[in-house]
């Protein structure tokens, strides 16, 4: 979802554009989740943001909206007093001041409009309400599968990613909580597929007796688990003991970057030992797939493409060390973006040229590992 597709949305339906363009307390325009960090870009569209976690604050906003519609309050009434909601900010209740360069130099409330807005911040992720019952698509989607949150947060504090900055305190939920959630999504949508995700899933404290727990009906129903976003450096022979219990697919890692000095930069505390190691263990216990995610730093130049190719051909290397062991390896390439409240903030982002100018795909050898790359124009 990007900015631009929001407001092509509104005008396929017909929703002027502009909030001062839009009256009484019909097609309120809300945005939430991570971009609302930095609202200003689209703060003419959208008549309020929510801040950080959502589960609390959208019921308030609703009892809210609720209260002001049954007393046939107007608009400005209501975005008056959601702006005193814990975590919403209503633009239109704040004097933007800019820079030369077009850069944000003060933000000013108006009336008594709180002059900081703090995120919201769900305590206690056993008791918040998580949903169990949802529309299932007729038609195939990309992520096709029931989703079950275990954690929020990451105690690793990558330069570069905005999620680990801002789902910050870490919160955990109980094993016992997790498993009732994702039986109860198997049951209620029919998915045969489940993935238990975080920014860090194999950091969660309970991994292994939650896959123990999850086994137990999972391998009964047939149905697979799947654990995105694990680290080269907690993955380990136990942890794939715990998988082998399971149906599973393939293994997605995430060096980022190529060289030490590099992961050393965006605070990736690993090293290429790391990354073989879990490529060895990988292949070593019949997993049919794994897939590498290199992020090349901005204004880097070609240098990143060229360490990349020698990791995954090393990597390559190692795969071939299991004798008789199939599998196949995917080396995936995008570029590294700057993103607001990170360690890697930067105000103009410099794009290089296309990465395919800088590594030919002809530079890894077709089959084992693919080379996929991202468009850094897109961004």
């Amino acid at each position: 979802m990007s900015f631009t597709t929001c407001l092509y949305m509104l005008e396929l339906g017909g929703v002027p554009l502009l909030s001062k363009d839009r009256h009484g307390l019909k097609n309120l325009v809300v945005g939430g989740g991570p971009c609302a960090c930095n609202p200003e870009p689209i703060a003419d569209f959208f008549d309020l943001f929510m801040l950080g976690d959502g589960e609390e604050v959208m019921m308030d906003l609703l009892d809210l909206y609720k209260e002001y519609k049954e007393q046939g309050a107007s608009r400005e009434e209501f975005l008056k007093a959601a702006s005193h909601i814990g975590g919403i900010y209503v633009p239109s209740l704040y004097d933007v001041s800019y820079n030369e360069d077009g850069t944000v130099q003060s933000v000013s409330p108006v009336g008594d409009a709180p002059a900081v807005v703090r995120k919201r911040v769900v305590a206690d992720l056993d008791s918040a309400y998580y949903p169990d019952k949802f529309l299932v698509p007729y038609i195939d989607i990309v992520h096709d599968r029931a989703v079950e949150e275990i954690y929020r947060g990451c105690i690793r504090g990558c330069r570069f990613c905005q999620a680990g900055f801002l789902y910050r305190p870490i919160r955990e939920k109980s094993v016992d909580t997790i498993n009732a959630q994702a039986k109860s999504l198997c049951e209620s949508t029919g998915y045969d597929e489940i993935s238990v995700i975080s920014l860090s899933t194999s950091d969660y404290s309970g991994i292994q007796p939650l896959l123990s727990d999850m086994a137990d009906w999972t391998a009964e129903q047939k149905i697979n688990i799947s654990l995105p976003s694990l680290r080269i450096d907690t993955f380990s022979d136990e942890l794939v003991e715990k998988l082998n219990l399971i149906r599973r697919s393939g293994l997605t890692f995430a060096p980022e970057a190529g060289s030490q000095r590099m992961r050393d930069v965006i605070n990736k505390n690993i090293t290429e030992e790391d990354i073989m190691k879990s490529v060895r263990i990988a292949f070593a216990n019949n997993y049919a797939t794994v897939k590498l995610y290199f992020m090349p730093g901005p204004g880097q130049g070609a240098a990143p493409h060229g360490e990349h190719q020698r990791v995954s051909l090393r990597s390559e290397a190692v795969h071939a060390l299991p004798v008789g062991t199939p599998g196949h390896e995917s080396v995936h390439r995008g570029e590294a973006g700057t993103a607001p409240r990170t360690g890697g903030e930067d105000p103009a982002p410099h794009l290089e040229p296309p990465l395919r100018h800088h590594l030919p795909r002809g530079g890894i050898r077709p089959g084992r590992p693919e080379a996929l790359q991202g468009h850094p124009e897109s961004l």
